[in-house]
C-alpha cells in the first residue's frame, strides 16, 4: 500500500471513529436534564472534532441575545444584550471558516445559537457537515426536553393558587437551608401563620372570595420578606416562612409589619369582615436536631397564638 493509500485509509478510520464518538455523545446528551450539562457535553464534542479556542451558547434576550455558556468560563448568564450575525442558513461559517455558527431549533422554535469559535483546523469542517445537522437536531431536542422538565418540576413544587412553594417544594428547599445554617452556625427563624376565622369567610363569602383573600395576603407577605426567605403554603389557610440568617427579634419586626398590613385590607366582597393573622415563631438554638423539630415548635407557637385571642404573634 502506497503512502497516499495509507493516508486515505487512516483518514477513513479516523472519520469512522469520530462518527462513533459523536453518536455516543449524542445519546448521552439526550438523557440529560440540565442545560449546563447539555452544553458541557456539546462543548466537549466540539473540542474533540475542531479544536476551537472557545465554544459559546447564546439565548434570545430582550431585543437581542445574551451569552449563557462559555467553555472557558462555564455558565455565565450575562445581562449584556448582544447581536449575533444575520444569516438565512441555520449552519454557517465566518472568518474564513474559523467561526462555525449553528442556530438551534426544535419544532420551529428558536432556542438559541451555538458558536464554535476560532477553529484550529477549519479545513476539517466540510467533512462533518452531514453530521452537524444531527448534532443541531439532538441539541435542540435536548434543550427542549430540559425546558419541559424544568416546567414540570416547577408545577410539581408550586401552589397553583398563590404561585409560591407548595408543601413539598418548601420542604425540599428548606431542608438544604437548615443543613447549611447548621454547618455555618447561623441563625434560622421559622414562622407559621394562618388566617383567623378563615372558615367563616369561606362559608359566608364563598370560595372565590376566600381564594382572593389568600392571594392578597400572599402578595403582602412577599412584599415584606427578602428574596432569600423561603415562603410556602403549608396546607389550607396555613402558610410557612423560613428566614435564613434572621434572629427572633428581627423576624418579629417583619411579621408584625405583615400583621398590621393585612389588618388594613379593605375588600368589599368580605362584607365588612376584618382580616387578621396569627403567627407561631421559633428560631434555631443549641440542640435543635432537625428541621422537623423546628416546624413542630413553630406549630406549637401558632396553637398558642390561636388560643390567646388571635391576631397576634407567639414565639417559642
Amino acid at each position: 500500500m502506497g503512502l497516499l493509500e495509507e493516508a486515505l485509509d487512516f483518514d477513513l478510520h479516523r472519520q469512522i471513529a469520530d462518527y462513533a464518538m459523536i453518536n455516543e455523545v449524542l445519546m448521552e446528551i439526550a438523557s440529560l436534564n440540565s442545560v449546563n450539562e447539555v452544553l458541557e457535553k456539546i462543548s466537549t464534542l466540539a473540542e474533540a472534532l475542531f479544536a476551537p479556542e472557545e465554544v459559546l451558547f447564546f439565548e434570545k434576550f430582550r431585543d437581542g441575545w445574551r451569552e449563557i455558556y462559555s467553555s472557558a468560563r462555564g455558565s455565565t448568564g450575562a445581562e449584556e444584550v448582544l447581536q449575533i450575525p444575520e444569516n438565512p442558513e441555520d449552519i454557517f461559517s465566518l472568518e474564513g471558516g474559523r467561526d462555525l455558527w449553528m442556530k438551534i431549533r426544535h419544532d420551529d422554535k428558536l432556542l438559541g445559537a451555538l458558536k464554535i469559535s476560532k477553529i484550529a483546523f477549519p479545513e476539517y469542517v466540510d467533512r462533518y457537515l452531514a453530521v452537524l445537522g444531527n448534532i443541531r437536531s439532538v441539541l435542540g431536542l435536548s434543550l427542549s426536553n430540559v425546558e419541559l422538565h424544568e416546567e414540570l418540576k416547577t408545577i410539581a413544587l408550586t401552589d397553583p393558587l398563590t404561585g409560591i412553594y407548595n408543601r413539598r417544594g418548601f420542604f425540599d428547599k428548606t431542608k438544604v437551608e437548615f443543613l447549611k445554617a447548621s454547618r455555618e452556625s447561623k441563625s434560622l427563624s421559622l414562622a407559621i401563620y394562618d388566617l383567623d376565622n378563615f372558615k367563616a369567610i369561606n362559608d359566608f363569602c364563598g370560595h372565590e372570595v376566600s381564594d382572593l383573600v389568600l392571594k392578597e395576603v400572599t402578595k403582602i407577605v412577599k412584599d415584606n420578606i427578602r428574596e432569600s426567605d423561603v415562603f410556602g403554603r403549608f396546607g389550607g389557610d396555613e402558610f410557612i416562612i423560613l428566614f435564613p440568617g434572621c434572629d427572633l427579634k428581627s423576624t418579629l419586626r417583619v411579621l408584625d409589619r405583615i400583621r398590621v398590613a393585612v389588618g388594613k385590607i379593605e375588600e368589599p366582597s368580605l362584607k365588612e369582615r376584618e382580616l387578621s393573622l396569627s403567627f407561631g415563631l421559633t428560631t434555631t438554638r443549641d440542640g435543635t436536631g432537625s428541621f422537623e423539630e423546628l416546624v413542630a415548635l413553630a406549630d406549637s407557637a401558632l396553637y398558642e397564638a390561636k388560643n390567646s385571642g388571635r391576631n397576634t404573634i407567639k414565639s417559642i
